[in-house]
């Protein structure tokens, strides 16, 4: 391995953490009022019960 191999090793790891990291905070935060796709389930199950 040369150090240019490392480097490459070194920051797709810190990536995969990166990402890692943030969909287990989007999970943890997840409000489905915030995000709106409540709204759009009550708004379909009104147009289904007219």
């Amino acid at each position: 391995m040369n150090w240019q191999e490392i480097i490459v090793g070194i920051i797709a790891l810190a990536a995969v953490a990166y990402l890692v990291r943030y969909f287990i905070n989007m999970t943890k935060s997840h409000n489905c009022d915030d995000c709106g796709l409540m709204d759009m389930k009550k708004e379909s199950d009104r147009r289904k019960a007219k």
